[in-house]
């Protein structure tokens, strides 16, 4: 069953890359999407896995190991996790995205817009 939720980390941005780059390029077994962005006090992100065991798995085999000691450096222990507002997904795509859209694509260069000049032939 698909698992998502939103979590909110008194992290910024600067963190966040340290534990990007300790994770590595490998994709972890499940994920289907990951989205962060900046908040008033840090960031939030979003995340939907294939299930919640392979979230966790990824969590204590992957995650924990490199945020722990980045955590420990930085504060001088490691705090609490704050908790994920789960979401309930109410649907899910199981499609390449090369085939969710079926429109041609266009030189949206070449398109003209309303309101933009054109510069003369």
């Amino acid at each position: 069953m698909t698992y998502a939720f939103t979590y909110d980390v008194p992290i910024g941005a600067e963190t966040y890359a340290r534990i990007k780059d300790g994770l590595g390029p490998e994709r972890p077994d499940g994920l289907i999407a990951h989205l962060a962005w900046r908040t008033e006090t840090g960031l939030r992100y979003v995340d939907v896995w294939q299930s919640k065991d392979q979230f966790e798995a990824f969590v204590e085999n992957r995650l924990h190991p490199v945020v722990h000691p980045i955590l420990q450096e930085m504060l001088g222990f490691v705090p609490p996790e704050p908790a994920p507002h789960r979401a309930r997904p109410h649907r899910r795509l199981d499609r390449p995205a090369s085939q969710l859209t079926t429109a041609p694509k266009e030189d949206l260069r070449t398109r003209p817009r309303p309101g933009r000049l054109t510069p003369p032939g």
